[in-house]
């Protein structure tokens, strides 16, 4: 299911920015596992979605990169692919 979901949010995705009809990491994302949670017959409520697609707030950096992203007090690190995660707080 997971490979469906990945290749059905970069369809989906590239189709909206192909055709300017953008609309955000999330809602994208919950259309697609919509569909791979569709397509295997798999019934999932809001609440499960959403607990699903809560999980990629929490991704672990690679472990060749955490050493990395502590190199100073100084800065702070945010993340640019989702500006969602910026509006809410979340970054």
């Amino acid at each position: 299911m997971r490979a469906l979901w990945r290749t059905k949010y970069h369809e989906y995705n590239m189709i909206r920015a192909l055709t300017g009809r953008y609309i955000d990491f999330w809602d994208i994302a919950r259309d697609a596992l919509r569909y791979a949670a569709k397509y295997y017959r798999m019934h999932l409520e809001e609440d499960e979605l959403t607990g699903i697609l809560e999980g990629y707030f929490r991704l672990a950096p690679f472990s060749d990169v955490q050493e990395e992203l502590h190199v100073s007090p100084n800065y702070t690190i945010k993340e640019l692919t989702n500006p969602r995660l910026l509006l809410d707080g979340i970054g």
